[in-house]
């Protein structure tokens, strides 16, 4: 559940990020290349968080021992999330959705992925999942990638 949540967070975050980067009229004034930097910049931290997601995905199937046909069931698993999850953000940051219909949605997606993925794995993997998710095997992780 603490994933969930910090997945969560992290998806706040960046409604959060959009909404204040969002075209307002006290912005309009702002000219076409500053937008395109701006854009760029945005790409960026776009790739940056997909780079960090993809080498976590890695370290996690790794870490928890999936063969390789797990391995493409779960790649297949965290594409669709992370679809489901770009398509949350951008309805919320378009004015779609509210920051509660986005928690909803969210906390939606990722019971159902959490499930589908769980369901490849076997009680061991299951077990090295939880182990996975504790607090200081996730600082032990960051640390490696400083």
């Amino acid at each position: 559940m603490k994933a969930g949540m910090i997945i969560i967070s992290v998806a706040l975050m960046l409604f959060h990020y959009g909404a204040a980067t969002a075209k307002t009229p006290a912005r309009a004034d702002l000219d076409k290349n500053s937008v395109n930097v701006k854009q760029e910049d945005q790409a960026a931290k776009e790739s940056r968080r997909q780079e960090e997601a993809e080498t976590s995905f890695r370290q996690m199937c790794e870490f928890i021992e999936l063969d390789e046909t797990q391995v493409e069931q779960a790649r297949q698993v965290f594409d669709s999330r992370m679809k489901e999850m770009g398509e949350i953000l951008r309805s919320a940051r378009d004015g779609v959705l509210s920051q509660d219909e986005v928690r909803a949605r969210m906390a939606e997606s990722f019971k159902k992925h959490r499930e589908r993925f769980e369901s490849l794995l076997n009680e061991k993997q299951r077990e090295r999942l939880v182990q996975w998710e504790t607090p200081k095997a996730h600082e032990r992780r960051k640390g490696r990638r400083s």
